[in-house]
């Protein structure tokens, strides 16, 4: 975990034999027995969401794909919006084109953060199967992905997402997934 941010902890789902050995990487540790809490509480740094989001936001994983802050939750119609960045590194063609897998990575996330949101942080995904659609040329800079949640029950979940232009005008690409619910596992302190 980066210098000023603070641990998320879980209860019941997460398994807390799991610990962090470096970056994003997690080990199993059988000496483990603490029990932790769940911490979510609303933020004085209006450039992220809420302290998940802040978190999420540090984590090498999001910043190596260029993931820069949650932008909306809707619980009712259990759609995420977030922003990412597309890079110059992440462009091909005289750096003026999003490459494919970044763009199914910014889909991929946007879903699978829904699908934490809509389980109140319990769980994630492990995507079983993900098939995306490329409509437009991607241009370097800021997009709009948003994920929703179709269907959930107690294993799979069922997922779509969009992406657009920073303004949400311009469809770029869309996703559909399928996904086996598992335990939302985090860092501990």
């Amino acid at each position: 975990m980066r210098r000023g941010a603070q641990a998320l902890r879980l209860t019941e789902s997460c398994d807390p034999r799991v610990m962090r050995v470096r970056g994003d990487f997690f080990r199993y540790d059988r000496g483990f027995p603490a029990t932790v809490t769940q911490v979510f509480h609303a933020m004085s740094d209006s450039a992220h969401f809420d302290d998940f989001d802040r978190v999420w936001s540090q984590r090498d994983l999001s910043r190596a794909i260029g993931w820069k802050r949650l932008k909306s939750w809707d619980s009712s119609a259990r759609t995420l919006r977030a922003i990412f960045e597309a890079r110059p590194e992440f462009c091909h063609s005289g750096g003026t084109i999003a490459q494919g897998g970044f763009i199914t990575a910014w889909l991929d996330a946007s879903m699978a953060q829904a699908t934490m949101r809509d389980t109140q942080f319990q769980n994630n995904i492990a995507t079983l199967e993900l098939k995306v659609s490329f409509l437009k040329a991607v241009p370097p800079g800021e997009v709009l992905a948003e994920g929703r949640v179709l269907r959930r029950g107690k294993r799979v979940v069922f997922l779509e997402a969009s992406l657009f232009n920073l303004d949400g005008t311009e469809l770029l690409a869309t996703a559909t997934s399928t996904g086996l619910i598992v335990p939302l596992v985090l860092e501990k302190e």
